[in-house]
């Protein structure tokens, strides 16, 4: 636009110019020579002027459509930086949610079980039938990695106060059933060999096989210390068992030493357990033990350990336990099966008598994985004040010491995840004292994983 307004300003100059010389031209006809000359320079120049013009120009239109392209290539940029930044932010929170995520670890499982009980003798050696009942267990449980060396774990189950079952007794007019605290604990890994775990926890000794003389569902309630290193491991743990405001507490504390031998394609783990009750000969330190008014050598809730009244209405435990002890386990292969055989032997160094505990046994096979099985057979005997009641198995021979007998054991997975087993146990009660009876068990078991 500016370059064709400069050449119609050009063309009147010049036009005007002529006008001017044109009076002249005729009556001085023979004009100077450098008078034309002087015009012709004068165009010269303003032709020179125009082609700057157009010059100075397009250079600032192309220097316009390099400012419009660079400020389009800005927006352009900053909108991509603002879609990257709000990318990024998302990616962040996204990953700090799952970074948490990724340290929780959640597990849980259900049993629904079918028990058989036939039992020569109740409590108070009265004959009765046979019992049939209906049990659920429930357990949901997390693991927290807090830190990189700090892990806390918490677990529900069904079951109610009872430490040694989370079973449910379905039948009571459909009732509510109670959810309890099964596990609340924490660890911390203060070495590669080495942690300290306080709360309530699983019991964190080694057990050999099959071994009946710990119930699986008695979580202890202290502070333990673990120890691994190598083929080497030991345990050291400080329990409550009973706390007093008035008295001084019963405390169970122990420790474990043992080893875990490679022989060839198998393995052979031995160690040694030394426990003391605290505090406990003289006292009543059981679940659910008030003082009664009998005149027995035991009550039902100590679990078959021998009492005493210091005075009338007042039974205590007679006997500390002091207890050694040992424990073995080979574990190898039988063909395509995993193969144990396994055996322990306990002495409470208190009583002269009636203070031997024992048990062996054999297990065949793993139900783990899809289409997999197992089967297990075991024999074993508990005297009356061998073991510390509160902790033997809830099962075997009625839940007591004082028992002795068989117990066989088999499953199958159809699914990875889902297990069917069978237990069978075939005891007799009151070995050493008392009226001896019978007592058969048969759990057919509904197991799944989650």
């Amino acid at each position: 636009m500016r370059s064709e307004h400069v050449k119609r300003n050009m063309t009147l100059v010049a036009l005007a110019t002529l006008w001017l010389i044109w009076p002249h031209a005729n009556a001085q006809a023979a004009a100077p020579a450098d008078e034309l000359a002087e015009i012709r320079r004068a165009l010269d120049a303003l032709t020179r002027r125009v082609e700057r013009l157009e010059q100075e120009n397009a250079a600032l239109r192309a220097q316009n459509e390099t400012l419009q392209r660079q400020g389009e290539s800005l927006q352009a940029e900053a909108r991509e930086l603002r879609e990257t930044s709000a990318r990024q932010a998302a990616a962040l929170e996204s990953a700090a949610d799952s970074e948490w995520t990724r340290r929780i670890e959640w597990h849980g499982d259900l049993r629904w079980r079918h028990e058989q009980i036939d039992d020569d003798l109740t409590n108070d050696g009265a004959m009765h039938d046979t019992r049939h009942r209906e049990r659920i267990r429930a357990r949901v449980g997390l693991e927290a990695q807090v830190t990189e060396t700090l892990t806390a774990g918490v677990q529900l189950a069904t079951g109610g106060a009872d430490p040694r079952s989370a079973n449910q007794t379905l039948g009571d007019a459909g009732s509510r059933k109670d959810i309890g605290l099964d596990l609340a604990y924490l660890r911390w890994q203060f070495a590669d060999w080495g942690n300290v775990t306080a709360g309530k926890m699983k019991l964190p000794i080694e057990r050999p096989g099959q071994s009946r003389f710990y119930d699986n569902d008695f979580n202890p309630e202290g502070i333990a210390f673990g120890f691994e290193r190598g083929i080497w491991f030991a345990r050291a743990y400080n329990f409550w068992m009973e706390e007093r405001s008035t008295a001084a507490d019963t405390l169970l504390w122990g420790t474990q030493v043992g080893v875990r031998l490679p022989i060839r394609e198998s393995s052979l783990m031995l160690a040694v357990h030394y426990s003391d009750l605290a505090k406990g000969q003289g006292a009543l330190p059981f679940f659910d033990c008030s003082s009664l008014t009998v005149a027995a050598q035991s009550l039902p809730c100590t679990n078959g350990n021998t009492v005493v009244f210091a005075a009338p209405g007042d039974p205590v435990l007679a006997y500390d336990f002091d207890v050694i002890e040992l424990a073995a386990e080979w574990s190898g292969r039988l063909g395509a099966w995993p193969l144990e055989v396994w055996a322990n032997l306990a002495e409470n160094q208190d009583p002269e008598d009636l203070n031997l505990a024992w048990a062996v046994g054999i297990d065949l096979g793993k139900a783990g994985k899809s289409r997999t099985w197992e089967a297990g057979v075991g024999y074993q005997s508990i005297e009356k004040d061998a073991l510390f009641g509160a902790w033997v198995d809830s099962n075997f021979a009625a839940g007591r010491t004082d028992g002795t007998g068989w117990f066989f054991r088999g499953g199958y997975a159809p699914l990875e995840n889902w297990t069917l087993n069978a237990t069978y146990f075939l005891n007799e009660r009151n070995v050493d004292v008392g009226t001896t009876g019978d007592h058969r068990r048969l759990q057919l078991d509904v197991n799944l994983k989650f």
